[in-house]
């Protein structure tokens, strides 16, 4: 597409269409015109339903210019801002998003081969994508989407974070999201997607780091209130302990660190010595899980590897067909202990404070590296505030 601007820029040399007209710019203008430059007259003439007619990709492939306007897009938009995201790059996401599901981010939208949700996912993405999200506030649920999305690209989408996170412009967020995340080969859609991107930086970027207030009507949580004062609201829909999940998750930026100042002196004394999550912050495996339940429900008690199965008014012991996500896995012969995200096969997708001989931001987060034959013991919190989200 920017290869295509470059030779249109080439062609007219003094003159860019805009609206009914034309206007006219010396030659020293239009030879210092960027591509970006370009995109914006481009994108903001009135005529551009008749500047895509003539254009030389499919008409079959454009799609109607989305629509900046809906309670998904602006919280989605405001989600990814505060999830590591620039206004540019978050805009680059929606964007994409509403040329693969709808305009105002339809949470169902399936197309003729299967794909489905708000990225259309398909295969074994949609199949982890139906699991995550059915344990963390319901599939059809566009706030455990969006933050689906987050999860991905944190996890297996790794790759494609770090491509979106080079850019420093909505047009080149979009292609980055295009190319590396959603991938979906020549369909011709470049166009509309980094009119959607570029739409939405315009209306909501100074929106940035607001609270996203994400909510969805058509999913009502089964009773999950705030008990603490750190608890995300991101993850009041979150039910039961898939509770725990969602609230370590916040903690990938952190450090790790086996010591008891790591998560063993209690949730509250723990936020007290780290008001701001980064990687001058320390965990270790249990002082996670600790810090995780404390913000999920409001139990200050922690808990060491080797104490979790001695406490039996906070923990139970279940078996590997019960285990779901925001359980425990104790596994390295007891020594070590994750948060159950989901099973595929014989793989055990976790949640968890590994150790400190890898680079950041690999030392929390998530890991696909145990196996069902690994585990020592599966383990569920039934202690303070579980009753209430059951």
């Amino acid at each position: 597409m920017r290869q295509l601007f470059f030779r249109l820029n080439r062609l007219l040399r003094q003159m860019v269409l805009f609206g009914s007209g034309f206007i006219v710019l010396g030659t020293a203008q239009a030879s210092a015109m960027t591509a970006d430059d370009f995109y914006h007259i481009y994108y903001h003439t009135p005529s551009y339903s008749a500047i895509v007619n003539d254009c030389t990709e499919s008409a079959s492939a454009v799609k109607t210019a989305a629509s900046v306007s809906g309670a998904n897009v602006k919280s989605g938009f405001i989600h990814l801002t505060n999830n590591g995201y620039s206004a540019a790059q978050a805009a680059g996401l929606i964007g994409n998003f509403q040329w693969e599901s709808s305009p105002d981010l339809d949470p169902t939208t399936e197309n003729g081969i299967g794909a489905y949700g708000i990225a259309q996912w398909l295969g074994d993405r949609q199949t982890n994508m139906r699991i995550w999200t059915a344990a963390n506030g319901g599939t059809d649920s566009f706030d455990a989407q969006i933050r689906f999305v987050v999860y991905e690209l944190n996890g297996d989408e790794s790759a494609a974070k770090a491509k979106i996170l080079e850019t420093d412009t909505a047009t080149d967020a979009a292609l980055a999201v295009m190319q590396y995340y959603e991938r979906p080969g020549n369909d011709g859609s470049q166009r509309d997607r980094i009119k959607n991107a570029n739409d939405v930086f315009d209306k909501y970027s100074k929106l940035a780091g607001e609270s996203s207030g994400i909510t969805n009507s058509s999913y009502t949580p089964a009773g999950c209130p705030s008990t603490s004062n750190t608890s995300s609201p991101d993850c009041l829909n979150a039910e039961g302990t898939a509770k725990i999940l969602c609230e370590a998750e916040k903690y990938n930026p952190v450090s790790y660190l086996e010591d008891s100042i790591a998560g063993h002196q209690g949730g509250e004394a723990w936020h007290k010595t780290c008001p701001t999550i980064d990687a001058s912050c320390v965990l270790d495996c249990s002082g996670l899980v600790s810090v995780a339940v404390y913000d999920a429900f409001g139990n200050g008690k922690s808990w060491t590897t080797s104490t979790f199965l001695g406490d039996t008014s906070n923990w139970t012991e279940i078996s590997a067909s019960q285990a779901r996500a925001g359980d425990l896995v104790i596994v390295e012969g007891g020594s070590h202990v994750e948060i159950i995200d989901h099973f595929q096969g014989n793989t055990i997708h976790t949640f968890g404070a590994h150790n400190s001989h890898v680079p950041q931001p690999q030392q929390v987060g998530p890991s696909s590296y145990y196996t069902r034959s690994n585990v020592v013991h599966y383990l569920r919190y039934v202690g303070k505030g579980a009753e209430a989200s059951v």
